[in-house]
């Protein structure tokens, strides 16, 4: 199946944003327009998520299920290869996407498949919690989005600053994660599971972690380095989970310092 995209443009070599689980494309929404003085910008929804179908029933909600489905849309726009940044399951799904040999370069931002079945059951158990709350909130998430407190109240689990958010983006935010379809599906899967093989990546990839995350702890970086020890660790000081609204300057410059490195651009 092809993925919705939410917004596909600018000048460059091909770069794919992948979102994470409940969120959409518009996550990426901070960073778009400086990322596409440098790219073709593509963000994509996932299956189930902002406007692509969900799965086939017949396919479970597991990674390899959606990593086929992101690959599907490169074939689909001709890419064999593409720069890739994902956040959180984005970020294992590029991995993925790069043990495949469809990457050029990886920047991950808090990427899921390394945590522990603790630190995953604490990570389900959130999410039922967010996924509960999230109908709740919809009615009020336009009145909410206009203040800084509605903000928190909104945004204050995935973002450090959460003041930053966009009244629009927290909207956003809000309902894709109200609207998400087979997410508990996926968590069942992601509790027991990790992600396999990674020393087979071996194209240049830096793995980002907020230092106020509170999905999943920045304690799990390390371990991404001991599977991919070519890899770059950046720990970024004072930012949350999706850290594009933290601060967009910040998470630009990671990303194209890493895309660029090859072709020798200043990011």
């Amino acid at each position: 199946m092809a993925l919705s995209l939410g917004h596909h443009g600018g000048e460059g070599e091909p770069l794919l944003l992948i979102h994470g689980l409940g969120r959409a494309w518009r996550d990426w929404s901070p960073v778009i327009a400086r990322l596409a003085e440098h790219h073709d910008v593509i963000a994509v929804d996932l299956p189930g998520h902002g406007a692509s179908a969900p799965l086939p029933p017949e396919r479970p909600m597991t990674v390899p299920n959606l990593v086929d489905a992101v690959e599907t849309t490169l074939d689909d726009l001709g890419l064999g290869t593409a720069h890739i940044a994902g956040s959180s399951l984005g970020g294992w799904i590029a991995l993925e996407l790069a043990r495949r040999r469809r990457a050029r370069t990886v920047v991950c931002i808090s990427p899921g498949g390394l945590g522990t079945q603790r630190e995953n059951r604490r990570t389900r158990r959130l999410t039922n919690f967010l996924r509960r709350g999230a109908p709740v909130f919809l009615p009020l998430a336009g009145p909410l989005s206009t203040t800084a407190l509605g903000r928190r109240l909104l945004c204050g689990v995935t973002a450090a600053r959460p003041g930053n958010v966009a009244a629009q983006e927290a909207v956003a935010a809000t309902e894709a994660f109200a609207r998400a379809v087979r997410v508990e599906e996926m968590m069942d899967w992601f509790v027991p599971n990790a992600a396999e093989r990674l020393d087979e990546v071996d194209c240049p990839v830096t793995i980002a972690w907020g230092t106020k995350d509170k999905v999943l702890p920045s304690r799990q970086a390390g371990r991404f380095q001991r599977h991919i020890p070519h890899a770059e660790i950046r720990l970024l000081k004072g930012l949350g989970h999706v850290p594009m609204s933290d601060d967009p300057a910040l998470v630009t410059d990671l990303i194209l310092q890493r895309t660029t490195s090859l072709t020798g651009s200043a990011a």
